[in-house]
């Protein structure tokens, strides 16, 4: 079924390509619309997919240390933006993937065998598909076991990555996970059934019910899986570094965990939101007038928006970066609630860091704040050590 839809998404971007016409504008709403109905129904595997509104163009600000804001410039017909720490994978209505950013462990190299995307999740160094028969396939650094996929991980709909751990969303809505364990982030609760979306932090994961409510384990230094206990009607999840985002159906955010960068401070501007995405330490919202959001710590220039950014389709959050996809095309009401909230991957960066209060990084056994880290640096690859404390 999901091919099915893939072939309908690709006769939405004909059309919106032949937009300069008003019959093919009306005709590319239609069939979008009705795709995004059908996913609705048919579950969050296929949101994935069909909640995407095709993007023209790709843009990334903030932290370039290992190229992750230099978009290929050939990059078009994106319909999902992910980022793990420092590289970014884009999938496109063709069903194929386009990376850039930090190679070391060829994590933004989709292998050329790999076809039939419908979501794709960015770790620390690793990546992690789904295909549209539901199974799924990770490559790059394995260090912890989360590029092997366990033979468990079937009928997936729906994929998340943290620093060194997955998950997946099984068509039965249930959560499973693998990976790095060491502060539970992979013991799924027994609460966590007919679940809806899945998110992870980096040492953290949550989990959306049907019924609107979220769950949340893992490493809980910063209060990060305390969720709000005020919290209901939600609709769409974020996992960041040691902090969560959580859309309500009225659509405004909440937010919770670490706020040392003030990544929790949600601005008054945040309001009428249909996508999320957290960051390190920062978060991005994205508003249904097509702007952009941003708020937290700004040391690499991550929160602050170009202010000509308009028309905007689709928000992910890297380490230091965000990444927006443009629609160049007059803006257009794609409409609102849950077929507007999978415009982001919600999956959070990751690699080898040592959150220290300073927003120090650790970089081959050298405490390196991003500013002091050698130009050649980029080209060494990043040794796995002993996770942090």
């Amino acid at each position: 079924m999901s091919r099915h839809l893939l072939s309908l998404l690709s006769l939405a971007q004909l059309f919106r390509n032949l937009g300069v016409f008003p019959f093919f504008r009306q005709l590319h709403r239609i069939v979008l619309s009705s795709v995004r109905k059908a996913a609705l129904l048919l579950g969050p595997a296929l949101l994935s997919v069909a909640n995407q509104a095709s993007a023209s163009s790709v843009s990334a600000w903030g932290d370039n240390t290992y190229s992750q804001t230099n978009v290929p410039s050939s990059l078009t017909n994106a319909i999902t933006l992910c980022c793990g720490d420092a590289h970014c994978l884009v999938l496109k209505t063709d069903g194929k993937l386009t990376g850039w950013g930090y190679n070391g462990f060829s994590q933004a190299t989709p292998p050329a065998s790999l076809s039939n995307v419908v979501a794709v999740a960015g770790g620390g160094d690793h990546s992690v598909a789904l295909r549209s028969n539901g199974t799924v396939f990770a490559w790059a650094n394995n260090y912890y076991g989360q590029g092997t996929v366990p033979l468990a991980a079937t009928n997936a709909v729906a994929i998340g990555s943290g620093f060194y751990h997955n998950l997946i969303l099984r068509s039965n809505g249930t959560v499973f996970a693998w990976g790095n364990t060491l502060y539970g982030q992979t013991n799924v609760p027994a609460a966590a059934t007919n679940v809806y979306a899945i998110a992870a932090g980096y040492w953290h994961s949550l989990a959306l019910r049907r019924d609107g409510r979220v769950f949340a384990w893992g490493r809980n230094n910063s209060g990060q899986t305390n969720v709000p206990p005020t919290l209901t009607n939600t609709i769409a999840i974020a996992g960041g570094g040691y902090h969560c985002l959580a859309l309500r159906a009225d659509h405004t955010v909440a937010a919770w965990g670490d706020n040392t960068g003030g990544q929790t401070n949600v601005p008054a501007s945040a309001t009428g939101i249909v996508a999320i995405a957290a960051g390190e330490y920062h978060s991005l919202a994205l508003r249904a007038d097509g702007r952009v959001v941003a708020w937290g710590t700004n040391d690499v220039g991550q929160t602050t928006v170009p202010p000509t950014l308009t028309n905007v389709v689709a928000i992910a959050a890297g380490g230091g970066s965000s990444v927006i996809g443009h629609d160049h095309l007059t803006h257009r009401d794609h409409g609102s609630g849950p077929d507007l909230l999978r415009r982001i991957c919600q999956l959070p960066p990751a690699h080898q860091l040592d959150l220290a209060p300073a927003r120090r990084r650790r970089w081959h056994g050298q405490d390196l704040h991003r500013s002091q880290r050698p130009i050649h640096a980029a080209l060494l690859p990043r040794v796995p050590k002993t996770v942090r404390a």
